[in-house]
């Protein structure tokens, strides 16, 4: 019965032409003003967001920083104040020869000078000069001996954008999270507040921090200093900048593919990131809606440092491993800093490789590898041969997949709440649309590598990602049997392959696969500085293209032959990686490097006005 109603209903609409177009008009109707509505909400989301950037940047304008004009001093005075390093700022004021507060307040004066200036190297989100400076006052009032003194004791850092300061607003560059103040130190900062240290800025990161940038729509551009229209990486650029330029000897970051080690080598400083599950990330927002990012568990960021001397990051790792740490977070093993480890003097067996087949260095990474390693040999280390049982197109495959599994970049478009993404990520955003039946076409077009990115970069099933986890684990499982069968102690291999890039080109050339090996494993890593290009250097295989692997002759290559023009004086860094555990044995062979190479060369564009 009600079938035949159905169907008298259907032929009645059919005859009746009139009512026909009033439901098309109807239809119409509706779905506009779904539009319209939806476009109306977007908009206020759009104009609320802009509304708490006005804020937040007005409100840091507006702080008053006393300790700013407490001596006066002119900006020769500021650019030549001693670029002291954490210890020997340390190692000065127990010897009565620096006063903390005044350390502290040249300090602030560089971070005013050369870290907010806007449109130069613009490294600072969020500034606690007083507040750096009363604690300053505090220590001065109650001097500690040597033998007393933590290992920070009165040296002024700067604190990533993702570690919660007490009061602050930690935002990793997305406005939504701007309203909310953080009620507590996250646990790093706490224990380097215990271990003496003296935060005294934020640096500025990348939006959502998951580029190779150092840009958001709240603080602007990062620049690097040692170039302005360079890139300083990312996601953490501002510290590595403030560092570069001598406005302060040590940062606390976080790094989980590359974040302290892609700045820091763009930017010719010193960075670790230590084994991965060796640091709390308690307290620390993650940048996903909630702070839930259910894949970092496959590849965990951990707290790490950037600092101008490897000296540095070890008293760092020695300052937050402590028995705090494993009372504050029962799921860190309980390993404290090992001294002896880190003096020890024994010969090492290093192994070494040029190239991960995916991106060949250029000839300025080549050169710093080479010199180092002769450096190590006349220093009586064993340095052999070492063949990477995994390359950097099984990196990128395992990383970028297990990172896209959801589809569409939706826990990114999610964790903004309806900000806009910066154009940095428009290539990201828009492959997202190619249709995956495309995406081989295109990258047939552009080379092996970007067909190889393109075609990775998908939504999986549930299957599939844990097929991926697999070959992760499997990965792992091959570097520690073929490390283990080497004999090594560690392994050394270019940084990233090329100087630091042109501002927003980190998404068109893809080389930080030798980046991916220490987070992938798990295992500690940190990279150097060893030298810089030199002016017959500026090239990449642009006169030579049949020394390059024929899957490597392409788009990317093109791209970044064009990079190396104008290169010269960029510094190069190179990397250490050692097995999980053995970060004390990581700092050590990186500070023997540092003391073998003696790199001297120091960022100056940031004073050019």
């Amino acid at each position: 019965m009600m079938m035949n109603s159905c169907v008298s209903t259907l032929e009645l609409l059919a005859r009746n032409e009139y009512l026909r177009n009033w439901i098309g008009i109807l239809a119409v109707v509706v779905t506009v003003n779904w539009a319209v509505a939806k476009f109306l909400k977007w908009r206020r989301r759009i104009t609320e967001l802009d509304g708490w950037i006005r804020m937040a940047r007005k409100e840091r304008d507006n702080k008053v920083h006393p300790v700013l004009t407490l001596h006066k001093s002119t900006q020769e005075e500021e650019e030549a104040y001693p670029l002291y390093s954490a210890y020997e700022t340390r190692e000065l004021i127990l010897s009565n020869k620096l006063d903390i507060k005044d350390n502290v307040a040249m300090l602030a004066k560089r971070c005013r000078r050369f870290g907010r200036n806007e449109g130069r190297v613009n490294a600072i989100t969020e500034e606690f000069y007083d507040e750096a400076h009363k604690t300053a006052c505090d220590m001065s009032d109650k001097p500690l001996t040597a033998e007393d003194a933590p290992p920070l004791y009165g040296v002024p850092i700067c604190i990533k954008d993702c570690m919660n300061v007490k009061g602050a607003c930690t935002a990793g560059g997305m406005a939504c999270r701007l309203l909310k103040k953080d009620e507590a130190d996250c646990l790093t900062v706490e224990l380097l507040r215990d271990a003496g240290a003296i935060p005294l800025c934020r640096g500025n990161v990348m939006q959502v921090m998951m580029l190779a940038e150092s840009v958001n729509r709240i603080w602007g551009r990062t620049s690097n200093p040692w170039n302005l229209n360079r890139s300083p990486g990312g996601s953490s650029g501002g510290d590595a900048a403030l560092v570069a330029m001598g406005c302060v000897p040590l940062s606390a970051c976080a790094d989980g593919a590359g974040s302290i080690r892609i700045p820091a080598s763009y930017c010719g400083v010193v960075g670790f990131k230590p084994t991965s599950t060796r640091l709390s990330f308690k307290g620390c927002m993650r940048p996903r809606l909630n702070d839930r990012q259910g894949v970092g568990i496959t590849v965990p960021a951990v707290m790490g440092s950037m600092s101008r001397k490897v000296e540095d990051c070890a008293m760092f790792l020695k300052g937050v491993c402590v028995p705090k740490l494993f009372q504050k977070d029962i799921n860190i093993p309980p390993i404290p800093f090992d001294t002896q480890q880190y003096e020890c003097t024994k010969r090492l067996k290093i192994g070494y490789f040029y190239s991960d087949n995916y991106f060949e260095p250029c000839p300025s990474a080549r050169r710093g590898l080479d010199d180092t390693l002769q450096k190590l040999r006349d220093a009586g280390h064993e340095v052999v041969p070492f063949q990477p049982p995994t390359d950097g197109w099984d990196a990128y495959r395992v990383f970028v997949g297990i990172m896209s599994a959801e589809g569409n970049m939706r826990s990114f478009l999610e964790a903004v709440e309806g900000e806009p993404m910066v154009p940095e990520y428009n290539t990201v955003l828009h492959a997202r649309l190619v249709p995956q039946s495309a995406k081989h076409l295109l990258g047939a077009t552009l080379g092996a590598r970007a067909r190889h990115l393109f075609e990775n970069s998908k939504q999986i099933s549930v299957y599939d990602l844990w097929a991926l986890v697999a070959d992760l684990l499997d990965m792992r499982t091959k570097w520690a049997n073929a490390v283990e069968q080497s004999g090594l102690d560690a392994i050394v291999h270019p940084a990233i392959p090329i100087p630091a890039v042109t501002h927003g080109m980190s998404a068109e050339i893809a080389c930080i696969s030798y980046m991916l090996i220490g987070p992938m494993l798990l295992w500690p890593t940190g990279v150097l500085p060893v030298t810089t290009v030199r002016e017959d250097e500026q090239h990449y295989y642009e006169d030579c293209p049949e020394q390059l692997p024929r899957n490597q002759r392409d788009h990317i290559a093109r791209l970044t032959a064009k990079e190396m023009k104008g290169s010269a004086g960029l510094p190069i860094n190179i990397s250490v990686l050692t097995p999980s555990y053995k970060d004390e044995t990581c700092l050590r062979l990186m500070k023997e490097i540092e003391s073998l190479v003696g790199f001297t060369a120091r960022a100056s564009a940031y004073k050019d006005y």
